[in-house]
């Protein structure tokens, strides 16, 4: 009878430690699961800057009166819901994504090269620690 108490109070230790990891793994999916949102809407917001600048002839950033200790930069605001979709509303957003673009000033032979930075903050409605999770990303974009 002894035996069967300690065999039962080891399957429980077991078990109650394995439940407790659940809520740690459910944490870290979701937190993959947003990584992954951020990446593809950070790619959608790149692509629509490089849309902008082949068809529209948005101009690529440029060194104010040619003074590269001014340098100006661009911002454009995007906010998406958690499926990925695009919303005009701030206050629908689970996301909120920040394009900001900078002239490239290390190659100045190259003026058709800007200097592109992507930042996705989520959750974009809680506003108690703003913002609570942040991403960034780089790239460079030339016209062409």
């Amino acid at each position: 009878m002894v035996e069967v108490v300690l065999a039962l109070s080891i399957v429980a230790l077991g078990l109650l430690t394995i439940m407790g990891l659940f809520p740690q793994a459910l944490n870290s999916a979701k937190s993959a699961a947003d990584d992954s949102l951020t990446s593809l809407v950070a790619q959608d917001t790149i692509a629509e800057r490089r849309i902008e600048i082949a068809t529209n002839g948005a101009p690529i950033a440029v060194i104010p009166n040619g003074d590269i200790g001014r340098l100006s930069s661009t911002s454009v605001q995007r906010w998406f819901t958690v499926s990925g979709q695009e919303t005009n509303v701030a206050g629908l957003g689970e996301f909120h994504c920040v394009l900001t673009v900078f002239p490239v000033t290390t190659v100045p032979s190259l003026p058709n090269l800007e200097f592109v930075q992507v930042q996705v903050m989520w959750p974009y409605y809680n506003t108690t620690v703003f913002p609570p999770n942040t991403n960034t990303y780089y790239t460079e974009i030339s016209k062409y």
